[in-house]
């Protein structure tokens, strides 16, 4: 309950605000992001789903991935973004795939493409995910070359990269 009282005592007039209802806090708007890569090449396992090892990163706002795991953990809930540049060296054999998991478990596959054997062979993609607080995400990779196949990485974090970022309640 609360009440609004207006009142006057014939030189002054003023009135009172008494606050009704509403929430005990007002919690501010909060950036929740993270962006990481590999510091070297990963190599990966023919026809094998791999976790990709983040092991550097350029900001964590919350440090929510583990740098050994390369698993990403919610601090908060809300809608996440999550995108992926996977760069495997040049090979023309078969395909490669970059899948986005959530809580150890397929959520969606961000792309599969056959590789190449002119240039290094970049897979991007991106989804959005619900998650709640302590929810986890990691990305995986496939390939199947015949033979083992290497991740690239490097000092700048740019070759293959993955980017998180809360994007709503």
């Amino acid at each position: 309950s609360g009440s609004i009282t207006l009142a006057t005592n014939g030189a002054n007039n003023w009135f009172t605000v008494e606050r009704l209802s509403g929430p005990s806090a007002i919690a501010a708007t909060e950036t929740v992001a993270c962006r990481a890569g590999l510091t070297g090449n990963q190599s990966i396992s023919n026809s094998s789903d791999t976790t990709v090892v983040w092991n550097g990163t350029s900001f964590d706002t919350h440090g929510a991935l583990n740098t050994s795991t390369g698993v990403y953990t919610a601090p908060v809930s809300g809608k996440y973004r999550v995108g992926v540049t996977a760069c495997f060296a040049a090979n023309a054999t078969n395909s490669r795939r970059v899948i986005l998991r959530k809580n150890s478990a397929n959520y969606s596959t961000l792309s599969r493409n056959n590789g190449f054997s002119s240039a290094d062979n970049y897979f991007s993609g991106d989804d959005m995910v619900s998650l709640l607080a302590g929810d986890t995400v990691d990305i995986r990779v496939n390939q199947d070359s015949g033979g083992s196949l290497n991740l690239i990485g490097g000092a700048g974090l740019n070759d293959t990269c993955l980017s998180i970022q809360r994007i709503g309640n």
